[in-house]
């Protein structure tokens, strides 16, 4: 698989900045400090699952940090703040809600505010196809606009039975300072919360590819 080489360097993986949108009380997180990678910072929507991560995992405060987002309203971190952003059901349960389309456009313009320009990458994992996804990581019907390049990678689930398949959409982030989506100003939330829990073919070119 052809790889577009980053246009700034990538720091080595024990010093990538990692943020988990949605991390619930999965062990993802510390899967990855186990495995080598840098600070991982875990936001979700649910102050009781956060507060309940933050105890469970206290010897690794470190390596790791909790914090709780509700991410329609914005991330409360600087931009360019990490290198590789990690989304996992996440944005479809978000198009699931009201609004949804507007927020998930906002996320994504968020997601791309906060990845450092020219080899930050969002990782987004997703049942939706790319007819119904790509739409929502363009502006104004361009999927350049935020990312150097996309590549979406098909993956058939395991289950027994099912002949369904999930999508990878891996997507760089350009050089350039571009212009974000306006939005309610981003806090962690404190009171909020909710219960928790290789086929390949090209898309388009604006550096833009399905796998």
């Amino acid at each position: 698989m052809a790889t577009t080489k980053p246009l700034t360097p990538f720091p080595p993986q024990e010093k990538y900045r990692v943020l988990i949108l949605g991390c619930g009380n999965s062990t993802f997180g510390h899967d990855m400090i186990q495995d080598g990678f840098g600070h991982i910072t875990n936001v979700d929507f649910s102050s009781t699952v956060i507060e309940q991560m933050k105890t469970k995992y206290s010897g690794f405060s470190d390596f790791m940090n909790f914090v709780c987002v509700d991410v329609t309203k914005g991330l409360p971190f600087e931009s360019k703040s990490f290198d590789l952003i990690i989304c996992k059901g996440t944005f479809d349960a978000l198009l699931t809600s009201a609004g949804s389309i507007a927020n998930a456009k906002f996320v994504v313009s968020e997601c791309s505010r906060v990845l450092a320009n020219g080899h930050g990458v969002l990782f987004l994992v997703s049942y939706g196809n790319p007819d119904s996804r790509v739409v929502f990581l363009e502006r104004d019907n361009d999927l350049s606009y935020y990312w150097q390049e996309v590549s979406i990678h098909t993956v058939s689930r395991r289950s027994a039975g099912s002949a369904k398949n999930d999508y990878v959409y891996v997507c760089s982030k350009r050089l350039e300072d571009v212009p974000f989506l306006k939005g309610p100003q981003a806090s962690s939330c404190q009171t909020m919360d909710r219960e928790t829990s290789t086929t390949e073919m090209p898309l388009m070119n604006s550096t833009a590819r399905v796998e």
